[in-house]
């Protein structure tokens, strides 16, 4: 079964849009082939999602089958797609509905007992997640908090693949994360507002944050 599930890439601060296609099925012959630029750490990504998926107990001999990251032509790195690529194996499974990958942007790293970690880049989704008027995200637990900041969007963290195959399947809810009223940004102890006059001194820095801003957009 042909499944679609959306997640994002990085460009220095911004993420855009990366939709993931699987097409794969129950077999004990043939493998999972990935297309569409991945990097070593994303080809690498079918043996974590192998072993996540056996750990849920699910009955299955292995995966045979294609998945597509687009647009074809961008590079892509890290190990974001390890969640959405397994998300999407699971609703080809029959495990729960694809029509409910539809709704979120979904990214995250997989350890091989499906547990979910840690990524970079969780407020940049969640910025591109509003942007393309999507109900939520579904992330690591521990970028919930940094995503949650967008409150015009409902952010799930997981802490499990089993987590976030019971929620889509309608088993399990889990809570939406929120950014507690009292939680606030320290305030700085020094501030260029301080200084008086020396504008060599407070224009140089923006200046260099700005070049290190286009420099990382280049890089990518």
């Amino acid at each position: 079964m042909l499944v679609g599930c959306d997640s994002a890439a990085l460009l220095g601060l911004d993420a855009i849009l990366v939709q993931i296609e699987v097409d794969a099925k129950d077999s004990f012959k043939g493998s999972l082939v990935i297309v569409g630029l991945p990097d070593a750490a994303i080809k690498e990504s079918k043996d974590r999602i192998l072993s996540a998926i056996s750990h849920l107990g699910i009955k299955f001999e292995g995966l045979k089958g294609t998945i597509n990251l687009a647009p074809a032509d961008l590079k892509k790195v890290g190990t974001f797609y390890d969640l959405p690529i397994a998300l999407s194996c699971l609703a080809s499974m029959g495990q729960f509905p694809p029509r409910s990958l539809a709704s979120y942007l979904i990214a995250g790293e997989l350890g091989l007992g499906g547990e979910v970690r840690p990524i970079t880049g969780a407020l940049s989704i969640a910025l591109l997640a509003k942007k393309l008027g999507k109900k939520g995200v579904i992330l690591p637990a521990a970028n919930a908090k940094e995503a949650a900041v967008i409150n015009e969007i409902e952010v799930y963290g997981l802490a499990s693949l089993k987590e976030g195959a019971f929620f889509l399947a309608g088993k399990t809810p889990l809570s939406r994360a929120k950014v507690s009223k009292d939680w606030s940004f320290s305030p700085p102890k020094i501030d260029f507002a301080d200084i008086k006059g020396q504008a060599n001194v407070t224009e140089v820095p923006p200046f260099f944050c700005s070049l290190f801003s286009k420099y990382l957009k280049m890089k990518h």
